[in-house]
């Protein structure tokens, strides 16, 4: 048996990398590996040690001629912190927010160190940072919640939330005191002259001005805070709603399947028609 080198070489000279591969994997003990490949095991080693055989699928030429990437043997240890199983989509974004969780704590715990080894230039910059990551999380959270929980327990900044809202979800806050009051973004549309006329929603005035001037209507951006008995009301946040985390996406098969009770995310106890009838003092914060 060759005897091991231990004389440092260039191991002093040695640098920190980073990286990412996509692998297959299969459970092999070092023995089992070592056979596979034609190999004594070394005397130093332990045979029984579980691992894995892992082949490289992203690139380094083929050293066996059952694979086509290049294969290695990992400790059992040593590959499971490094790699999680992908089967599925959502094992790949659970992995991902993992990862993200796992790098948004230690960002946290440099900001909130006593000897900040950056100036306050880079530490506004590391803050705004946190809260994209932030963001970022609750988008993966979101990602999972809809397929797992359709957004039970979902609790988004306002930011996530006009994303959401965008999309043509409606949303709304655990706080607000009315019981299933949602908000949604009406689609942008333009009413030709002649069907104006035939509009409830606008006085004669109105429809007198712009058949008369042949003006179409263009709705654009705006945002309706629909009520339970269907009264629709224009909405704009109040300061309240823009700093709060506890917004949620309806979604409208918990909705419609449990009309006779309040939304899963619904926290009231009281709502009365002085409180439902306003679209800017709404919360109970």
């Amino acid at each position: 048996m060759t005897k091991l080198n231990t004389s440092k070489t260039n191991i002093d000279k040695a640098v920190k990398y980073i990286g990412k591969k996509i692998i297959m994997a299969t459970p092999m003990t070092r023995l089992e590996y070592n056979k596979y490949r034609n190999w004594e095991v070394p005397e130093d080693e332990n045979p029984e040690d579980e691992g894995y055989l892992v082949e490289y699928i992203d690139g380094g030429k083929a050293n066996h001629p059952n694979h086509k990437g290049y294969i290695s043997w990992s400790p059992k240890d040593v590959f499971e912190r490094a790699y999680k199983q992908y089967q599925t989509w959502s094992d790949r974004v659970a992995f991902e927010l993992s990862e993200l969780e796992a790098n948004h704590k230690k960002l946290q715990s440099a900001l909130q160190s006593d000897n900040k080894p950056f100036d306050k230039e880079a530490e506004e910059a590391l803050r705004l940072q946190d809260s994209v990551m932030k963001l970022y999380i609750n988008i993966l959270r979101l990602r999972l919640n809809a397929v797992v929980t359709h957004g039970v327990d979902q609790n988004m900044p306002l930011a996530i939330a006009l994303l959401a809202l965008q999309s043509g979800h409606a949303i709304a806050r655990k706080g607000w005191n009315g019981k299933r009051m949602y908000v949604v973004k009406q689609i942008p549309a333009e009413i030709d002259v002649d069907t104006i006329p035939k509009m409830q929603s606008l006085p004669q005035s109105a429809k007198t001005l712009l058949v008369g001037t042949g003006t179409s209507i263009k709705y654009t951006n705006q945002m309706l805070l629909i009520q339970e008995n269907g009264r629709a009301d224009s909405w704009i946040p109040s300061s309240s709603d823009l700093f709060a985390e506890d917004w949620f996406i309806v979604w409208a098969s918990d909705y419609i399947h449990t009309k006779a009770e309040p939304m899963a995310n619904d926290v009231s106890t009281t709502a009365d028609k002085e409180t439902t009838g306003k679209t800017s003092d709404k919360t109970n914060d």
